[in-house]
Protein backbone atom coordinates (compact mmCIF):
# COMPACT_ATOMS: atom_id res chain seq x y z
CA UNK A 1 0.00 0.00 0.00
CA UNK A 2 0.74 4.00 -0.26
CA UNK A 3 1.13 4.06 3.33
CA UNK A 4 3.62 0.68 4.04
CA UNK A 5 5.82 1.84 1.32
CA UNK A 6 6.01 5.42 2.73
CA UNK A 7 7.05 4.30 6.18
CA UNK A 8 9.99 1.66 4.26
CA UNK A 9 10.81 4.54 2.38
CA UNK A 10 11.35 7.22 5.70
CA UNK A 11 13.35 4.37 7.65
CA UNK A 12 16.86 4.31 8.24
CA UNK A 13 17.70 0.87 9.42
CA UNK A 14 20.65 -0.21 11.76
CA UNK A 15 21.84 -3.92 12.55
CA UNK A 16 22.93 -4.45 16.31
CA UNK A 17 25.89 -5.91 17.13
CA UNK A 18 26.91 -8.11 20.20
CA UNK A 19 30.09 -9.59 20.27
CA UNK A 20 30.07 -13.57 22.25
CA UNK A 21 32.30 -16.51 22.61
CA UNK A 22 30.75 -17.47 19.03
CA UNK A 23 31.61 -14.33 16.91
CA UNK A 24 29.03 -11.56 16.13
CA UNK A 25 26.04 -11.78 16.66
CA UNK A 26 22.79 -9.60 15.06
CA UNK A 27 19.88 -7.93 15.78
CA UNK A 28 18.16 -5.63 13.36
CA UNK A 29 17.18 -2.11 14.48
CA UNK A 30 15.68 0.67 12.53
CA UNK A 31 15.36 4.76 13.44
CA UNK A 32 13.30 6.75 11.19
CA UNK A 33 15.38 9.63 9.78
CA UNK A 34 12.98 12.86 8.58
CA UNK A 35 14.69 16.01 7.36
CA UNK A 36 13.52 19.20 8.97
CA UNK A 37 14.87 22.86 7.58
CA UNK A 38 18.01 20.74 6.19
CA UNK A 39 18.76 19.18 9.60
CA UNK A 40 18.43 15.80 10.21
CA UNK A 41 16.70 14.34 12.90
CA UNK A 42 15.64 10.86 14.00
CA UNK A 43 12.10 9.95 14.60
CA UNK A 44 9.86 6.98 15.28
CA UNK A 45 6.12 6.69 16.88
CA UNK A 46 4.46 3.54 18.42
CA UNK A 47 1.96 4.14 15.50
CA UNK A 48 4.33 3.74 12.57
CA UNK A 49 6.18 0.62 13.98
CA UNK A 50 6.17 -2.82 12.00
CA UNK A 51 5.29 -5.76 13.51
CA UNK A 52 7.85 -7.19 15.20
CA UNK A 53 9.76 -4.20 16.12
CA UNK A 54 9.80 -2.19 19.51
CA UNK A 55 10.48 1.67 20.44
CA UNK A 56 13.41 2.54 21.95
CA UNK A 57 12.57 5.97 24.13
CA UNK A 58 16.35 7.60 23.87
CA UNK A 59 15.26 10.98 22.87
CA UNK A 60 15.94 13.22 25.78
CA UNK A 61 17.86 11.01 27.78
CA UNK A 62 22.00 10.99 28.70
CA UNK A 63 24.06 8.61 30.93
CA UNK A 64 28.06 8.22 31.49
CA UNK A 65 29.22 6.07 28.98
CA UNK A 66 33.23 3.85 28.73
CA UNK A 67 35.88 2.92 30.90
CA UNK A 68 39.06 2.98 31.94
CA UNK A 69 41.19 1.10 33.80
CA UNK A 70 44.15 2.98 35.62
CA UNK A 71 47.66 1.67 35.12
CA UNK A 72 46.60 -1.46 33.09
CA UNK A 73 46.56 -0.86 29.22
CA UNK A 74 43.60 -2.59 27.72
CA UNK A 75 42.71 -2.46 24.08
CA UNK A 76 38.96 -1.27 24.67
CA UNK A 77 39.60 1.12 27.54
CA UNK A 78 37.05 4.86 26.54
CA UNK A 79 37.48 8.01 28.52
CA UNK A 80 34.43 8.07 30.20
CA UNK A 81 32.16 10.74 28.68
CA UNK A 82 28.74 12.00 28.98
CA UNK A 83 26.12 10.60 26.21
CA UNK A 84 23.09 12.24 25.48
CA UNK A 85 20.29 11.24 22.89
CA UNK A 86 18.25 14.00 20.74
CA UNK A 87 16.16 10.83 18.39
CA UNK A 88 14.54 7.44 19.65
CA UNK A 89 15.06 4.51 17.04
CA UNK A 90 13.57 1.46 16.87
CA UNK A 91 14.94 -2.30 17.21
CA UNK A 92 14.01 -5.92 15.90
CA UNK A 93 12.47 -7.88 19.00
CA UNK A 94 14.08 -10.69 17.63
CA UNK A 95 17.98 -11.29 16.58
CA UNK A 96 18.95 -11.93 12.93
CA UNK A 97 18.48 -15.97 12.23
CA UNK A 98 20.92 -17.65 10.17
CA UNK A 99 18.11 -18.47 7.52
CA UNK A 100 17.72 -14.32 7.09
CA UNK A 101 21.41 -14.00 7.23
CA UNK A 102 21.73 -16.80 4.17
CA UNK A 103 19.25 -15.16 2.50
CA UNK A 104 20.52 -11.72 2.21
CA UNK A 105 24.38 -12.92 2.74
CA UNK A 106 24.29 -16.57 0.62
CA UNK A 107 26.28 -18.59 3.43
CA UNK A 108 25.79 -19.48 6.75
CA UNK A 109 28.71 -19.53 8.40
CA UNK A 110 27.18 -20.80 12.20
CA UNK A 111 29.40 -22.66 14.55
CA UNK A 112 25.92 -23.97 15.63
CA UNK A 113 24.31 -25.52 12.63
CA UNK A 114 21.33 -27.74 12.93
CA UNK A 115 18.20 -24.96 13.20
CA UNK A 116 18.64 -21.97 10.88
CA UNK A 117 16.26 -19.93 13.40
CA UNK A 118 18.95 -19.85 15.61
CA UNK A 119 20.59 -16.71 15.76
CA UNK A 120 23.49 -15.73 13.64
CA UNK A 121 26.76 -16.16 14.86
CA UNK A 122 30.69 -16.45 13.26
CA UNK A 123 30.58 -13.04 11.87
CA UNK A 124 33.04 -10.48 11.80
CA UNK A 125 32.61 -7.00 12.02
CA UNK A 126 33.17 -6.72 8.43
CA UNK A 127 30.59 -9.05 7.36
CA UNK A 128 27.95 -6.79 9.29
CA UNK A 129 28.92 -4.23 7.09
CA UNK A 130 29.08 -5.58 4.02
CA UNK A 131 25.25 -7.77 5.60
CA UNK A 132 23.75 -4.06 6.21
CA UNK A 133 24.49 -3.06 2.56
CA UNK A 134 23.47 -6.16 0.91
CA UNK A 135 20.32 -6.11 3.06
CA UNK A 136 20.07 -2.18 2.12
CA UNK A 137 20.07 -2.92 -1.67
CA UNK A 138 18.07 -6.29 -1.70
CA UNK A 139 15.11 -3.61 -0.02
CA UNK A 140 16.01 -0.75 -2.30
CA UNK A 141 17.66 0.95 0.20
CA UNK A 142 20.82 3.45 -0.47
CA UNK A 143 23.90 1.52 1.04
CA UNK A 144 25.52 3.54 4.05
CA UNK A 145 28.86 2.33 3.80
CA UNK A 146 30.91 2.80 1.06
CA UNK A 147 34.61 1.93 0.64
CA UNK A 148 37.37 1.29 -1.82
CA UNK A 149 37.29 -2.57 -1.96
CA UNK A 150 36.93 -5.93 -0.08
CA UNK A 151 40.39 -7.34 1.74
CA UNK A 152 40.12 -10.98 2.55
CA UNK A 153 42.55 -13.54 3.82
CA UNK A 154 43.90 -15.42 0.84
CA UNK A 155 43.91 -18.92 3.45
CA UNK A 156 39.94 -19.11 4.25
CA UNK A 157 38.57 -16.04 2.39
CA UNK A 158 37.62 -14.19 5.69
CA UNK A 159 37.09 -10.37 5.09
CA UNK A 160 40.11 -8.63 7.00
CA UNK A 161 39.56 -4.88 5.65
CA UNK A 162 37.27 -2.72 3.87
CA UNK A 163 39.83 -0.03 2.68
CA UNK A 164 38.82 3.99 2.94
CA UNK A 165 35.45 2.51 5.15
CA UNK A 166 33.41 5.46 5.96
CA UNK A 167 29.82 5.94 6.46
CA UNK A 168 26.68 8.25 6.10
CA UNK A 169 24.07 8.10 8.55
CA UNK A 170 21.85 10.45 7.20
CA UNK A 171 21.67 7.85 3.89
CA UNK A 172 18.39 5.42 4.17
CA UNK A 173 19.43 1.98 4.91
CA UNK A 174 20.42 -0.82 7.24
CA UNK A 175 23.87 0.40 9.45
CA UNK A 176 25.20 -0.73 12.62
CA UNK A 177 23.80 0.75 16.21
CA UNK A 178 26.51 3.03 17.78
CA UNK A 179 28.33 2.25 20.75
CA UNK A 180 26.04 4.66 22.70
CA UNK A 181 22.86 3.25 20.74
CA UNK A 182 24.08 -0.57 21.64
Amino acid sequence: SAENSAVATNKAKAVRADFSTAGLQLWLSASQVEQTGGAITQIASSSSLPEGWVLIKSKGQSFQMGQEFPGRRWTYTFPVHQVSFTYDFMMAATQVTQAEYKRVAGVNPTKHPGDEQRPIDNVSWFDAVLYCNALSRREGLDAVYTYSGVTRNPTNNEVVDLPELTIDIKRNGYRLLTSAEY
